[in-house]
């Protein structure tokens, strides 16, 4: 069943409806009661909390290897996106038009000049390789949404040729999605082989603790220092301090994880998220 059928059959068997949960709704706290509004975790001892301090911990936690100096920290992916378009304005994007809405409607706020690519019925990247296009900062999914496909080998072999053709372009990879450190080396690769690759990823989804926390890697100066200047939020850097160190963030990680086992296993396609089919609610 592709997505397209997967609409057609929700829409057939009348939902939204009042008596089942729709296990491809993202609304955590809302659908599943397991997951519990994230207030409410343990602090710094002293309170004493830095940026660069929450960095080591995210760094450490998910087993990534990269130098501090090239992560920026930010209030989430949504954050890092809209600083980002801000700040190329003036450039021409190519944005995957069938991940999230809010790409094209930031995008439209700021009048970008924008070309658009599909990913979900190829369940790769290979509409780009036919895209007419002379944009050059690319925004993207790791993994794929809403296919949850990984990147082929065609797809990283196009997206190293294609920022070598111009030291310009750059790649710009939304991994909220990513929740384990295995899933990560993929793009991790990419990211040490080219200066011109940059990731963002956050608390969001792996946490379930959306505005919390985001982390931009980025090889570019110029990219860091929009965050730089980022008023000091005294209660989400506790709140990620929180996630990051303690038993209860590693256990609410754990029953996040869980969950997504639960939903995956009921998908009707590649056991993935956005293709759940419904749960009954007790």
């Amino acid at each position: 069943m592709n997505y397209k059928k997967y609409m057609t059959y929700r829409a057939e068997l009348g939902f939204p409806r009042q008596d089942f949960i729709d296990a491809g709704d993202l609304d955590l706290y809302g659908k599943f009661p397991q997951i519990e509004p994230v207030e409410g975790l343990p602090g710094h001892k002293n309170g004493n909390i830095h940026r660069c301090h929450l960095v080591e911990d995210f760094l450490r936690f998910f087993r990534l290897d990269v130098d501090k100096k090239l992560v920026a920290f930010s209030e989430g992916v949504r954050h890092s996106v809209e600083k980002l378009m801000e700040h190329y304005v003036d450039r021409k994007w190519i944005i995957a038009a069938d991940n999230y809405p809010f790409y094209l409607e930031t995008a439209d706020d700021l009048e970008l000049e924008y070309d658009v690519f599909t990913t979900l019925e190829e369940g790769s990247l290979s509409a780009l390789a036919s895209l007419e296009t002379d944009g050059d900062i690319l925004l993207t999914t790791y993994p794929l949404k809403p296919s949850g496909a990984k990147y082929t080998d065609a797809d990283i072999d196009w997206l190293k040729q294609w920022l070598a053709e111009d030291a310009q372009r750059l790649l710009i990879i939304d991994a909220v999605y990513i929740h384990y450190f295995e899933t990560a080396q993929a793009i991790m690769g990419l990211f040490k082989e080219s200066e011109q690759v940059v990731i963002l990823y956050s608390l969001s989804k792996s946490f379930a603790a959306p505005k919390i926390a985001g982390f931009t890697f980025t090889h570019q100066p110029e990219i860091r220092e929009l965050f730089k200047g980022l008023p000091r939020n005294d209660y989400t850097m506790t709140l990620c301090y929180g996630l990051l160190n303690s038993m209860e963030g590693i256990k609410r990680r754990d029953d996040v994880l869980n969950l997504l086992k639960e939903k995956r296993e009921a998908a009707v396609k590649r056991h993935l998220l956005e293709y759940c089919l419904l749960y009954t609610s007790p």
